[in-house]
């Protein structure tokens, strides 16, 4: 199912205000988030929101947005305990060809992708993006890029100004099209620690396989690994070693084993052996492909 609505706005509420409230808020239940969604919209109202809080933060430019690790189309504009509030910025197309394709890889412009964390959005300035939907079950899918998936589509919808929706976490499948003018979504996004630790994807819908990883909080991790398996050392293989057997991050842990296996080839064995006993069939699968 989806979750959308055009609800009626809580009346003058302020951003701080709306803080306030959604500390009260049980952010592990999505009924429960899609709930605020007046407020959310009454937020949307404030036409000078995004201006007071860009002055704001301008005001103090040695701290602005260092803490915003989303791409350059995203302000945020206030946090909370597990949650906080951004704007996002979509743009029209492009006049050259080059900046076209640029904003589309930073906005993932019509390219199906899944989120690892849940969040609440409302059309707030413009006439905003259409989205088409899907859902899958994410304890189906192992990770492997050219894996099947079981999509459902739900529905192609637009976030004009004042509706709200829910996207869920590890769930829900969306793409975007560029609006016709510059809009601007408001976010209510919520940071489950537990839900960050898993993979993006990117999806291929028309055949329903998983197209790639898309980047996530684990994107440096994997990076450090397989540099570590071209130019480490013995104490580096020991090291990899160790994140092999006790990282959380299961791709983590398949990333160390193979760049121990390319740093001691000789020594692969043993280790491709002990992935293949892992938990997690992602590093069971990668392994069993390696042995082949």
């Amino acid at each position: 199912m989806t979750y959308s609505a055009v609800p009626t706005p809580v009346s003058g509420i302020s951003l701080q205000e709306y803080m306030q409230d959604m500390a009260g808020v049980d952010l592990t239940d999505e009924e429960s988030v899609f709930e605020t969604a007046g407020a959310l919209a009454g937020l949307a109202t404030d036409h000078r929101l995004l201006t007071r809080a860009m002055n704001d933060q301008l005001s103090d430019w040695a701290n602005f947005q260092r803490a915003n690790r989303y791409s350059a189309t995203s302000l945020i504009l206030d946090s909370g305990d597990g949650y906080f509030v951004r704007a996002n910025v979509w743009l029209p197309v492009a006049s050259e060809v080059d900046s076209h394709q640029l904003e589309d890889s930073v906005s993932s412009y019509e390219i199906p992708h899944d989120h690892n964390f849940t969040f609440l959005t409302v059309g707030y300035i413009g006439p905003g993006y259409r989205t088409r939907i899907w859902e899958y079950d994410p304890s189906t899918v192992i990770g492997l890029p050219g894996e099947h998936v079981d999509l459902t589509f739900l529905e192609e919808t637009h976030l004009e100004p004042g509706k709200v929706m829910l996207y869920r976490a590890s769930r829900d499948v969306h793409t975007q099209a560029r609006p016709e003018a510059l809009s601007v979504s408001l976010n209510l996004m919520i940071s489950d620690q537990e839900k960050l630790k898993r993979d993006q994807f990117y999806f291929d819908t028309d055949k329903g396989l998983l197209d790639g990883t898309v980047l996530s909080d684990n994107t440096g991790r994997l990076l450090m690994c397989d540099l570590a398996g071209l130019v480490g050392d013995d104490e580096t293989l020991s090291l990899l070693d160790s994140l092999a057997e006790g990282h959380p991050a299961d791709r983590v842990r398949w990333h160390a084993t193979e760049a121990a296996a390319q740093l001691h080839p000789d020594a692969a064995g043993p280790r491709l052996e002990r992935a293949l006993r892992d938990e997690s069939r992602l590093v069971r699968a990668s392994a069993a492909a390696a042995t082949r």
